[in-house]
């Protein structure tokens, strides 16, 4: 099937979105404008090298880093290549074509978002490891994002069918992976405040 025969709203405004919204944190859009991805990837490699790498965190935060930017970099040009095919010659574009770039796109959005929570609720258990209650639980939210994160990627390449399973793995695991991302942050805000506070007692 063509392009033609998708939801006309579907394939059009799709990757104008996706590329919009990339484009703009990316930084891909203005010449001038610096990447903020690239600004982080910069300061964070620059960070981590002053550092050193004799320590075994740097260096697995330093790969972590670059291939969180490698995998932020493919979205992008996957969402660039949908988008292009569709504008140029939309009745080249087959319906698996569409879906196999922007599938491939969501699951690498996935595994960078799965990433980054991983990366917070290690720093969060690091300063509560005394608290088996507040480990068990960010591990909780963090297992329970990855499931929902694996059910998504199921999804978009077809390998779960279920319409209602597929929409509570899309939208669960965005309100799961956020959760998890704000329990952690609060987690270290209270022990940074808990710190400040000694410091100044």
């Amino acid at each position: 099937m063509s392009a033609t025969g998708l939801d006309v709203r579907h394939v059009i405004t799709g990757p104008v979105i996706e590329v919009s919204v990339q484009s703009v944190v990316y930084g891909a859009h203005l010449a001038h404008t610096p990447s903020i991805y690239v600004a982080l990837i910069i300061i964070t490699t620059y960070t981590i090298m002053r550092k050193g790498l004799q320590s075994k965190v740097n260096i697995v935060m330093l790969f972590i880093s670059l291939f969180m930017f490698t995998m932020s970099s493919g979205v992008l040009a996957l969402s660039l290549a949908s988008f292009i095919e569709t504008f140029s010659g939309p009745g080249q574009l087959s319906e698996g074509r569409f879906h196999a770039l922007s599938g491939s796109a969501a699951a690498m959005f996935v595994v960078n978002l799965i990433l980054s929570d991983s990366v917070m609720v290690w720093r969060a258990s690091l300063l509560w490891a005394g608290s088996k209650i507040v480990i068990v639980i960010i591990l909780g939210f963090l297992g329970a994002t990855t499931v929902s994160a694996i059910m998504f990627i199921g999804c978009t390449g077809k390998i779960f069918k279920n319409n209602t399973l597929c929409n509570y793995a899309s939208y669960g695991g965005l309100v799961l992976s956020f959760t998890t991302n704000f329990t952690s942050m609060l987690l270290i805000a209270i022990t940074a405040w808990s710190v400040i506070q000694q410091a100044f007692e």
